[in-house]
């Protein structure tokens, strides 16, 4: 649970918790800078919610300008990249996106589908099919089953959740993002995600070179950074807040380091789109993070304390190191931390 700040050293993790981690096959690897914009959101709900949609079909939003991390994949210094997104997109909308990167894990290197250049790549480096270097610049394809997304996604096997699936991945697919360097954007908006529906009823889904770079690591570990989403410590989460904030929290706090305070706004930010429209909902919203905090800091390797000594209390948080770890250009590859 969130708990009031307490004085003295911190214990380390119990080996149980190293021992209790979830097998590879249901952590989701992701693009750093990518997981880090808060583009899914907790949606409106209840009698409201209809004026809401109203409100917001057919309206996209693009994010601010963020750099690109560093790796050899860009021979150019200080690129940036930006997305342009509906701005419907639910924790649902994140949960496939996820699912599909946790099946894009799952293929063996040796297996690797990857597609053929359909269309330039807006990259700033060569975008055909094999560099100089013999890296791939293309797509990886995964084929698979709505079940299987499903699964992998962490969403119920539901009736509900089967008729919803193709909307969101149509809702992904009009994800877009493009890259510049000073002040100059490079080429015109790639989807940062497709599909097509075979007969018979499988799935083919393609993930951009912004995407599928994060897996060529097995060949050539300094080509991409990644960070790691458990998504079978997602799956125990209930509520769009608990999830959200799950995946920010394990984009931002490295493992290993030392607490790491946020404040309650910055927290809230990252799960809503809009700020409150009176006290009563900062209330009610401040409230919710509260619980959302105790389910993520019940999770083995996660330890969330309040500090309530300021004007306005902040949550520490901690993540243990556990043996899947993230890549970062701050941290040697194999032992974690997030970029």
């Amino acid at each position: 649970m969130v708990k009031g700040k307490r004085g003295g050293a911190r214990q380390a993790e119990p080996a149980a918790h190293r021992e209790t981690r979830s097998p590879s096959g249901h952590v989701a690897r992701h693009d750093p800078t990518i997981a880090g914009m808060p583009i899914f959101t907790v949606q409106p709900r209840g009698r409201k919610a209809a004026e809401a949609w109203d409100r917001n079909e057919g309206r996209f939003e693009r994010t601010d300008w963020l750099p690109v991390h560093n790796d050899t994949r860009f021979d150019e210094g200080n690129v940036e990249i930006r997305l342009s997104y509906p701005v419907w997109l639910s924790e649902m909308h994140e949960s496939v996106l996820l699912g599909c990167l946790v099946l894009a894990g799952r293929i063996p290197p040796a297996r690797r589908e990857f597609s053929p250049r359909v269309v330039p790549l807006a990259t700033v480096s060569r975008s055909d099919e094999r560099s100089a270097s013999g890296r791939r610049d293309d797509r990886i394809v995964i084929s698979t089953t709505a079940y299987a997304l499903l699964e992998a996604s962490g969403l119920a096997i539901t009736g509900p959740n089967y008729k919803s699936l193709p909307e969101v991945l149509e809702d992904l697919f009009q994800i877009r993002y493009v890259y510049r360097g000073g002040s100059e954007e490079r080429g015109g908006g790639t989807e940062l995600f497709n599909f097509e529906v075979e007969a018979g009823g499988r799935l083919r889904i393609w993930l951009s070179e912004r995407l599928s770079r994060i897996f060529y690591t097995d060949a050539v570990p300094q080509i991409a950074r990644f960070v790691s989403i458990d998504m079978a410590e997602r799956s125990r989460l209930k509520g769009e807040m608990a999830r959200l904030l799950h995946r920010y929290l394990s984009v931002v706090v490295w493992q290993g380091e030392k607490a790491r305070p946020f404040y309650p706004d910055t927290l809230l930010a990252q799960v809503y789109r809009d700020p409150p429209e009176d006290r009563k909902a900062k209330f009610r919203r401040r409230e919710g993070l509260c619980k959302a905090l105790e389910q993520i800091a019940a999770l083995d390797g996660w330890e969330i304390e309040m500090d309530s000594g300021r004007n306005d209390a902040r949550f520490l948080v901690t993540r243990h190191r556990n043996r899947f770890a993230d890549q970062s250009e701050d941290v040697p590859a194999g032992e974690g931390g997030d970029a």
